[in-house]
């Protein structure tokens, strides 16, 4: 069942596409453009407009923002990974 909670901090938004055999060559990318990745991405964007721009809105502030081609994940996650640095200690 679903429970409700907070909303868990973004500490990056990568807009990256697959292109098997690339190596990874992101640049960093403004929040505006983070914003229309974000909602060309998400699938309530026209039903639920004014919610959909307010939590984009509220990530890309928050957030580091990358853009490019990406190529085998398992080397994509290890450096979108070292993008937020060491995870904190509780």
């Amino acid at each position: 069942l679903a429970v409700a909670s907070a909303p868990a901090p973004v500490g990056c938004v990568a807009l990256v596409v697959h292109q098997p055999g690339e190596a990874e060559s992101w640049q960093p990318i403004t929040a505006a453009e983070a914003v229309l990745g974000l909602l060309a991405n998400t699938v309530c964007a026209m039903s639920r407009s004014n919610e959909s721009l307010d939590a984009a809105l509220s990530i890309a502030r928050g957030a580091h923002a990358v853009a490019g081609p990406r190529g085998d994940a398992a080397s994509a996650i290890v450096d979108l990974l070292a993008l937020l640095g060491p995870p904190e200690v509780m």
